[in-house]
């Protein structure tokens, strides 16, 4: 026999039985290879990237060999036999002895079978490889272990060599505390591969900053110059041809063309102002186009967009570039700090340990090559003597690190030669189902494998083209939605190349259901949650079968925070559901009382016990928890009265002081057995995330002496490791219960019926900590010829000169996406509800039509438009009448007329109203209210004060304030602190004072600063500015932990009543607090800038 390998790809879409076939190639080969003397199971080696994956591959391995072994199954034979050449008559006893010798030795020892997740298999390599190279002798598994070295991180970064570097970086995007970026420096670590990339891999000259301020001024000039033609010929003034957003930028408007300019250059020079502008620009043209001759609108838009580039330009050159040196600057010495601390703890996440393994097996600086211990070549064939055959699974979700580890072992075993002659890997993927990138995942390295791995370079994919689970006409529902025009014409217009083939379906015709909700909100008046209470009353309820059939069913959506709110109103429907969040336990609905309440008792903060007394624990009513805030605020005032306490303060006050003596496992089983009394009507999931921190709480006590079990102790804990996958809320597991799963956690599964919620509306998008992106110099991702890298300027990078890289990035995004949609979409049998919600009050139709109108199509509207089109391109099954049962549906609705159906359902005799209910075709359009304007009658408008005049009669007093708000932002006499009081002020009274004048006083607000060092001294390591406490706003506070002291100042600006007793009052509001207790006060009275 030839003992040469075919090596395989194989590409599977969704269905299509990736699981069975990985399974059948992995018996083929014990069939060719097992009586070979070189060759034991263990040679074969198969990836995975989820222990879920591994346990159903395991499974499938066995249940396969007992059915070959039996051969009373010839679907099963004939697979085999399509990969594996068998007689007319199936498997020969010889091979059925194989296969149950081969059984036996995998049921005699399961490392016979060796089957892994990718970090698995890393950390195989790491342990016994690399670990000795790097002299670990020991480490834990921590995926926490970033969270846990981050606060020795922070001290690190801010030694006085390292501060200045960080101030100039962070300085930009203001934050509380330095613990607010804790999550872009815990970025930096996860992405250190793109720091190794640009660092040691980069083949292009070093970015240069290039003086672009005379482009910008001509283009200036240019643009200028068209709307001077403008305004003269309609004898307007500049102010009034500026948009009300560009005319904020002024104090005193413009009044020329060549002021215009000069302002435009002025704000170039200043980061924030030049952002800001870029933002005004980049929303619409910041000028009044009326007056622009129709004949010249066009030409002024070109000039307008010049400029927008231009500008974005300078901010590249001029801020980003130099930002870019500061990230790598910071990213150098945290790296280098974080990998000291790996050491000194040896706490390791399956990140570091594939960093580390990469770095060892790759990096010129790594120990095998500088002590010319073991050259490459060598290192891999001692990894592969063992595991000749690589069967890898989902490919498309591996990360390029992944990818440089495994590669050279692919290219040893594929060539067939090395320490044994027999070798191969077989390679399974779909690029449509690509959806990791966010995590690293490389969906390009299955596309380019053949011209990456050289031995792989003859290999013909082979695809699987039959879906074993969707029944025919959910298949030719889902080809026609990703072959459509409205699909293909969009990807087109964006040159994307998305690979669609189409797939068939292996089962037979079954009784299949579709339908497509178009559902229309008006953001701007918070009805987003309309969109859900419409997607689970009209959509998920009525096609959930209350017959008791056993259909699997699952609701899929984009984001976490959609599940979170369509379980909450499934359960107020008395509807089960099964959400697997990833959120903490401490944010569950009966959880968060709980941590509430143990804050309260550790530490006394009202605002603790407000929250609990708000919880689902005792619903208290607004009248209630008014009369308690206003009894907390009588106890907390500088003068508390004897006032009677509410009951419920009174009883809660004083079980807080019987339970500060006691341990955290008694407080929370005692507070629950108080408020939960009726735990039968407590849903199963909420039972289990309760128990779920009793026994976090009860498992922490046991680990801690008697003495140690306070309240406090364990509150620390729970910061400590909160991030732990052990502190992630629970979830019911089994029954035939709706699954609510996040796109990414549906992969992989499957369901009767399916429900899809996905919404249009991208607003509120939070801006992320780090934005970047690369060129590689070829195919093979070895080097890198240009990047970009910002943590402020992410909004003008599709104007910039890195414009080309960065569209590249976002389409890449774009094609992920798309491949959500498709994952989601697959997940369904024979019953798939789609729910699109889109943020207008407008018909969809109308809408779709604006969108069109304005050139802003994006692929989420070409997804609806295709949906929609697949369902009307079924005419035969469309049923008009919508039965429920019908193949195909579709309906559109806009949020205020689901609230007129509502109100008129009301009126609807009840012999009718079943009538009513029966499910509609709806394409509903939208008109607007009539009004009788006739019967409007005018309003005079009132008239207003001019607060400039206002102002400027008591000038002294204006002043006086003004100081006052500079100061707020002033604790330690910080430049940054000075830069951001002065765009503060600036901003709330430019329109009042002169930039002079303003510019003045400031200059000496800081020279009146610096004489008085002691006020802002940095030995007081928390400053309060213009703290609010029971009727007093205090203009400073300074504490200094380490003393117990405590300094309160009231600044000045007028004359000071010595006898005053306002600063007493002060101490006396601040010595109620508890946290207070031991601290010593002083007081100060300090004269600002006093004026005779």
């Amino acid at each position: 026999m030839n003992m040469r390998f075919q090596n395989r790809i194989i590409t599977a879409s969704a269905g299509t039985g990736k699981t069975y076939r990985l399974s059948l190639e992995y018996i083929a080969i014990i069939l060719k290879y097992f009586e070979h003397p070189d060759f034991s199971l263990d040679s074969i080696l198969a990836i995975t990237f989820t222990r879920k994956a591994t346990a159903e591959i395991r499974q499938e391995i066995i249940k396969h060999l007992d059915g070959l072994i039996a051969g009373d199954n010839p679907t099963l034979i004939k697979a085999l036999g399509d990969i594996f050449p068998l007689s007319e008559d199936g498997l020969t006893d010889r091979q059925k002895g194989i296969l149950s010798l081969a059984k036996l030795q995998i049921l005699t020892d399961q490392r016979n079978l060796q089957i892994m997740t990718i970090d698995s298999y890393t950390g195989n390599i790491f342990r016994n490889i690399v670990r000795p190279q790097r002299s670990i002798d020991d480490y834990d598994l921590d995926e926490n272990a970033v969270n846990k070295r981050m606060p020795f991180l922070l001290d690190h970064l801010m030694k006085p060599e390292f501060r200045k570097r960080i101030d100039s970086l962070l300085s930009r995007r203001v934050q509380r505390n330095l613990d607010s970026y804790e999550d872009m420096f815990a970025m930096l670590i996860e992405n250190r591969w793109l720091y190794f990339l640009i660092k040691e891999c980069y083949v292009g000259e070093k970015p240069r900053s290039e003086d672009v301020s005379a482009t910008f001024r001509n283009c200036c000039v240019a643009l200028f110059d068209e709307l001077e033609s403008a305004r003269e010929a309609k004898a307007r003034t500049w102010e009034s041809m500026l948009k009300v957003a560009t005319r904020n930028f002024f104090i005193d408007p413009p009044k020329s063309k060549d002021e215009l300019v000069d302002a435009f250059v002025a704000f170039s020079r200043d980061s924030y102002r030049a952002l800001k502008l870029f933002g005004v620009m980049k929303k619409s043209p910041f000028y009044d186009s009326r007056p622009i001759a129709k004949d010249r609108k066009e030409e002024a838009a070109e000039l307008h967009k010049d400029l927008l580039n231009a500008l974005a330009a300078v901010i590249y050159n001029d801020f980003l570039i130099p930002e870019q040196e500061e990230i790598l600057s910071v990213w150098e010495i945290i790296l280098k700090e974080y990998d000291s601390l790996i050491y000194r703890y040896k706490n390791l996440t399956y990140s570091d340990i594939t960093w580390l393994t990469f770095e060892t097996l790759h990096s010129a600086e790594s120990e095998l090559r500088r002590n010319n211990m073991m050259p490459d070549n060598e290192f891999y064939e001692f990894l592969t003597h063992r595991t000749r055959f690589m069967l890898i699974d989902e490919f498309q979700d591996t990360s390029l690190l992944q990818f440089k580890i495994l590669k050279p072992i692919m290219e040893e075993v594929c060539a067939g030669i090395g320490s044994k002659e027999f070798g191969g890997v077989i390679i399974v993927g779909d690029q449509k189902q690509s959806i990791y990138g966010w995590r690293g995942g490389e969906r390009e390295l299955l596309i380019k494998l053949r011209d990456i791995v050289p031995p792989l370079r003859n290999v013909e994919p082979n695809r699987l083209d039959l879906s074993y689970r969707s029944s025919p006409d959910m298949m030719d529902f889902i080809n026609r939605i990703f072959t459509s025009d409205a699909l293909r014409n969009y990807l087109k217009s964006k040159e994307l190349r998305w690979q669609y083939d189409a797939v068939s379906s292996a089962l037979n015709d079954s009784s299949t259901n579709i339908s497509t909700t178009v559902f229309g909100y008006n953001r701007h008046r918070g009805e987003k949650y309309l969109s859900y209470k419409h997607f689970v009353e009209d959509i998920v309820l009525k096609y959930i079968d209350k017959k008791g059939e056993d259909l699997s069913c699952a609701i899929i959506c984009r984001k976490t925070g959609q599940l979170a709110a369509i379980q909450q109103l499934l359960q107020e429907k008395g509807v089960a559901g099964v959400f697997q969040p990833s959120a903490r336990i401490t944010e569950h609905r009966l959880v968060s009382p709980l941590y509430s309440w143990l804050r309260f008792v550790a530490f006394h903060d009202w605002i603790d016990l407000l929250s609990f007394l708000r919880s689902d624990y005792l619903l208290l009513s607004a009248p209630v928890l008014k009369e308690v805030i206003d009894a907390i605020y009588h106890l907390n005032s500088s003068e508390p009265r004897d006032i009677e306490l509410p009951e419920e303060l009174s009883f809660f006050m004083n079980l807080a002081a019987k339970h500060k003596e006691m341990s955290p496992y008694h407080i929370i089983r005692e507070i629950s057995q108080l408020c939960l009394r009726d735990m039968d009507k407590v849903a199963e999931r909420d039972l289990l995330n309760l128990h779920q921190f009793q026994k976090i709480v009860k498992s922490w006590e046991m680990q801690e002496s008697e003495q140690s079990l306070k309240t406090t102790e364990f509150l620390d804990y729970l910061s400590k490791n909160i991030k732990d996958e052990a502190f992630k809320q629970v979830s019911v597991e089994g029954g035939t219960q709706i699954q609510l799963l996040t796109i990414h956690k549906s992969k992989g599964l499957q369901f009767d019926k399916v429900f899809v919620y996905y919404d249009l509306d991208t607003s509120g998008m939070h801006q992320k900590d780090l934005s970047w992106a690369i060129d590689y110099a070829d195919d093979g991702f070895e080097d890198i010829r240009d990047y970009v890298i910002t943590y402020h300027y992410d909004s003008i990078l599709s104007h910039c000169p890195k414009s080309e890289i960065w569209e590249r990035k976002e389409n890449l995004a774009l094609l992920e996406e798309l491949n959500n949609l498709y994952v989601a979409f697959t997940r369904a049998k024979t019953r798939l509800h789609i729910f699109f919600g889109y943020p207008t009050a407008k018909p969809f139709d109308e809408y779709l039509d604006g969108k069109k109108k304005d050139g802003d199509i994006n692929l989420a509207l070409s997804m609806v438009e295709a949906c929609l089109e697949s369902i009307d391109g079924e005419t035969t099954a469309l049923n008009e009448d919508d039965n429920p049962h019908a193949r195909f549906f579709k309906s559109r609705i806009t949020s205020h007329l689901v609230e007129k159906k509502a109100i008129d359902a009301e009126s609807i005799p009840t012999e009718e109203q079943s009538e009513a209910r029966t499910p509609q075709r709806t394409l509903i359009t939208a008109a607007p209210h009539e009004l009788n304007w006739q019967e409007i009658e005018d309003i005079s408008k009132p008239e207003i004060a001019s607060h400039r005049e206002l102002y400027v009669e008591k000038k002294s007093s204006l002043r006086g304030t003004i100081i006052h708000d500079y100061l707020s932002f002033i604790k330690y006499d910080l430049e940054e602190e000075h830069r951001e009081a002065k765009s503060f002020t600036l901003r709330r009274y430019g329109s009042i004072l002169s930039i002079n004048e303003l510019n003045e006083l400031f200059a000496t607000i800081a020279d009146e600063v610096k004489k008085t060092p002691a006020i802002f001294s940095k030995d007081y390591d928390m400053v309060l500015t213009e703290y609010a406490i029971a009727d007093y706003r205090i203009d400073r506070i300074m504490v200094n932990s380490k003393q117990k002291k405590v300094m309160v100042i009231d600044f000045k600006t007028g004359a000071i009543d010595e006898e005053s007793d306002q600063l007493d009052d002060y101490i006396a509001a601040l010595k109620a607090m508890p946290m207070l207790d031991d601290y010593t006060f002083e007081q100060e009275y300090v004269s600002f800038m006093k004026r005779d």
